[in-house]
Parts: C-alpha cells; sequence; structure tokens
C-alpha cells in the first residue's frame, strides 16, 4: 500500500518540479528564447515539456517492467528446458 502512495506523490510532485527546472535550463542556455512567465509562448513550451518529461517516465517504467520479466519458471529451478519429468519434479519438490 505504501508504494502506491509513494508512487502517486512522486507522480503528482516530481513532473512539474522537473518541468520548471528543466524549462529554466532551456530559457538560461538560450536554447529556447526566454518567454515572460505570463505569455502564452511561455505555458506553450511549459505544457511540451510536461508532456515530453511524463512520456520518458512512462516509457521507462514499460522498459524496467518489461526487463525484470525475463526469468522463467525453467530459470528458478535451475533446469533447462529439455529436462524430463522426474527430474522437473525433484527440483520443484526441493524448491
Amino acid at each position: 500500500m505504501s508504494e502506491y502512495v509513494t508512487a502517486s506523490v512522486t507522480y503528482s510532485v516530481l513532473p512539474p518540479l522537473l518541468t520548471s527546472y528543466v524549462q529554466k535550463f532551456l530559457y538560461s542556455s538560450n536554447l529556447l528564447a526566454p518567454q515572460h512567465p505570463q505569455s502564452p509562448q511561455f505555458h506553450r513550451d511549459r505544457k511540451i515539456i510536461y508532456t515530453v518529461l511524463v512520456i520518458a517516465y512512462l516509457l521507462y517504467t514499460a522498459y524496467s517492467a518489461f526487463a525484470g520479466l525475463s526469468s522463467t519458471f525453467y530459470d528458478l529451478l535451475g533446469v533447462t528446458t529439455t529436462v524430463d519429468s522426474s527430474e522437473l519434479r525433484s527440483r520443484f519438490k526441493i524448491l
């Protein structure tokens, strides 16, 4: 339960915070032309940066989830996929 709360809080706090830091960096390094904070261009840039950060986080989450799926039941039992049924049963009973 606590990991869900932590993930929710992290997701609600971290992207807006990172968005402001990235936007300040882009404006200070002149990669984007600096805009007044109340201008439409400022808010457009903010939305684009926020969207890119959220998509990058979702891609990272999907990648880390799929990377953790590499082990199979055969790997957990320490046998090959061509093992006979008696050896498989004995390994399962040991587990």
